[in-house]
């Protein structure tokens, strides 16, 4: 593998996203990590000098433009579209508007504004991994926005690579199923025992998981594109179909 090559990876202060930068420092990448928490990112810059941490919402598309005008001069190879989120888990009815609206920027428009400006950057051989989810594969109560949005990553990804295909550009959707991140604290508001209940007793992805799918991908011959990756632990299963039945 050429040890020259510089990535991008969204979300990259914690859970997958953290995990990835790692294994990309570790397999000789230059790794730009974009993030909102500063803090996390200087402690990863102190750790190693091929990491550049860049405080960003990715809420704000001035601030993406900003971002990639930094780095115009510089050849970009990688991009993982990592940064993501679930906020509540009600009945659609009940869920807040500003939620919806935030799962939506975050999840989809965001996503579609990094990849196009990163489409746009000086590189050969890219490589683009969007972090889908099986949530966007399989309804479930409660899972409206959210997994909305990543049937969106799911399904982009592969028109993405369709339309990509003659530039040689490569596309892959990774769909993990449950994983224990912060991502439960998140959706769940910061609950940290509610959040915790759900990993009681029963099997889940490690973020170092996911990054061991990202470095056997990377390591791929140039003429292989995987299109997807759907991962679950073995405690999950995507089923059964769910009926209600009157008493």
């Amino acid at each position: 593998m050429n040890k020259s090559k510089t990535a991008i990876v969204t979300g990259s202060s914690s859970g997958f996203g953290k995990a990835i930068s790692e294994m990309l420092l570790s397999e000789g990448y230059k790794v730009y990590g974009l993030a909102r928490r500063v803090d996390r990112l200087k402690k990863m810059e102190r750790k190693n000098s091929n990491f550049v941490g860049y405080g960003i919402d990715l809420g704000d598309k001035v601030a993406i433009v900003k971002f990639f005008k930094s780095i115009k001069s510089i050849d970009i190879n990688l991009l993982v579209n990592n940064a993501g989120l679930a906020l509540g888990a009600a009945p659609y009815d009940q869920m807040s508007l500003e939620d919806t609206d935030t799962m939506i920027e975050i999840n989809i428009l965001s996503l579609v504004h990094v990849t196009r400006h990163f489409l746009k950057c000086k590189g050969e051989n890219k490589y683009i991994i969007n972090i889908g989810s099986v949530a966007g594969n399989y309804a479930y109560p409660n899972n409206n926005i959210y997994g909305g949005t990543k049937a969106f990553v799911n399904h982009f990804s592969r028109n993405l690579r369709s339309d990509l295909v003659s530039k040689n550009i490569r596309v892959t959707s990774i769909e993990p199923g449950l994983a224990k991140t912060e991502f439960s604290v998140v959706r769940l508001k910061n609950d940290k025992e509610k959040a915790k209940s759900i990993y009681k007793n029963t099997e889940y992805i490690r973020p170092k998981d996911i990054a061991l799918i990202v470095k056997d991908l990377i390591c791929l011959p140039l003429h292989l594109n995987i299109n997807s990756i759907e991962v679950v632990p073995t405690s999950q299963a995507c089923g059964p179909l769910l009926i209600q039945r009157s008493k």
